[in-house]
C-alpha cells in the first residue's frame, strides 16, 4: 500500500531524503525544507533545500542543504537533546574557503 504524505493538502516537493530515526519518527529532506513526522504531526525544521539527512549514533540529525542565494552547500548538526523544542539547536559547519563551493552529496 502506497501512502501520500501531505501538509496541509500539499504534496512535498523534491524529496531527496527519507530516514526513520530510533524513536520512530520519520524525517524528509525536500525542497522546502526539512520534516518530521511522528506519526500524528509534521513539525518543520528549515525551510532551506534539504538534500540530505542522517541519524549519528547519538541520536544527533544531519542535514545537508544549500546556503540561500549564495549557491554554496554546508552541512548542519541538530542536537538531540533539543529536537523534541519548538527550536532544536542547530549547528551550521561550511568550508573556510569562499571559492569552494563542493556539494555534500550522500553520508
Amino acid at each position: 500500500m502506497l501512502t501520500v504524505f501531505t501538509h496541509k493538502d500539499k504534496p512535498f516537493k523534491n524529496v531527496r531524503s527519507i530516514i526513520e530515526d530510533k524513536k520512530g519518527n520519520i524525517w524528509l529532506g525536500a525542497a522546502d525544507g526539512c520534516w518530521r513526522y511522528d506519526g500524528s504531526t509534521f513539525t518543520n525544521f528549515t525551510q532551506k533545500f534539504i538534500g540530505y539527512i542522517y541519524e549519528a549514533r547519538k541520536g544527533n540529525i544531519w542535514t545537508s542543504s544549500q546556503r540561500a542565494n549564495e549557491g554554496r552547500y554546508l552541512l548542519s548538526r541538530c542536537d538531540e537533546k533539543s529536537l523534541t523544542g519548538k527550536k532544536p539547536r542547530v549547528t551550521a559547519i561550511m568550508s573556510k574557503y569562499e571559492g569552494n563551493k563542493p556539494r555534500i552529496l550522500g553520508f
